[in-house]
């Protein structure tokens, strides 16, 4: 019988795209939102996965969690798999006043990265794919990953260690980062292109969603090009017209190259 493995907690990254049950909270895209045992959710690394009662683990979509015994079954062919941690999100905060670190890890060449806890893996294309676990093995056909301490078994599809096979896991295609477009004054930070830096009242930069924008005198909000703040009023003025001014969200500490 297959033991599980632990995997690493991994903070959600900038530019996910699934919004979870409580609308505060955010798993990347081919996760799923899982709840954890303090009522926050949490992301499992699979899509559409099974939430395990444990509010701990969960498993592959069309398995079932044996929490006893530690693992996923597939109860098709009665192969068991591995039973895997779900991984913590970051609240849901598009126009947030603070300073979020960006946990990642680089990918080789410096122009990709991946999550915490996670292993880059080159992809057919020559480009650089995310595995879902720490310390992977990349498989040969630059597709799929094998947990640490198993190996590839390309003709099963299948990890395997020792008599044992368990569900190998595809990579997942990634946002390189140099697609965010600007860098903040100081080097420190960097906001996505078509936005502007305007520092916020801790000293760190945000990203206002306009470009060329007019970062306004108390350091939260900003406004269109061509326009003021008028913070009495809390508006964007331009003569005779006026529009509701925005929020600033937190710029992403600068991921240094290799």
């Amino acid at each position: 019988m297959m033991l599980w493995f632990v995997l690493l907690v991994i903070p959600c990254v900038f530019g996910a795209g699934i919004v979870c049950p409580d609308g505060k909270t955010t798993c990347p895209d081919k996760t799923t939102c899982c709840q954890l045992p303090n009522g926050d959710y949490g992301c499992c690394p699979s899509p559409n996965a099974v939430c395990c009662s444990d509010h701990i683990h969960c498993c592959p979509e069309n398995t079932t969690c044996d929490v006893r015994a530690g693992m996923c079954i597939q109860s098709s062919n009665e192969k068991a798999q591995l039973l895997l941690f779900k991984i913590m999100t970051v609240p849901l905060s598009t126009f947030s006043h603070k300073a979020l670190a960006v946990n990642s890890v680089v990918c080789p060449g410096g122009q990709s990265q991946c999550p915490d806890g996670s292993t880059c893996c080159e992809l057919q294309s020559g480009a650089w794919g995310c595995c879902p676990l720490p310390n992977a093995v990349c498989c040969k056909d630059h597709l799929h990953c094998c947990p640490q301490g198993t190996e590839c078994d390309l003709q099963s599809e299948t990890c395997s260690q020792g008599p044992s096979n368990i569900t190998w896991f595809k990579n997942q295609e990634l946002k390189v980062h140099t697609t965010i477009g600007i860098v903040c004054p100081g080097g420190q930070y960097q906001c996505p292109s078509g936005m502007t830096c305007c520092m916020l009242s801790s000293g760190a930069w945000g990203c206002c969603p306009f470009a060329q924008a007019v970062c306004c005198a108390d350091h939260v909000h900003c406004c269109p090009n061509g326009m003021k703040c008028d913070i009495s009023q809390g508006q964007c003025l331009r003569k005779t017209k006026s529009v509701s001014w925005q929020k600033k969200f937190a710029g992403m500490p600068l991921v240094p190259e290799v």
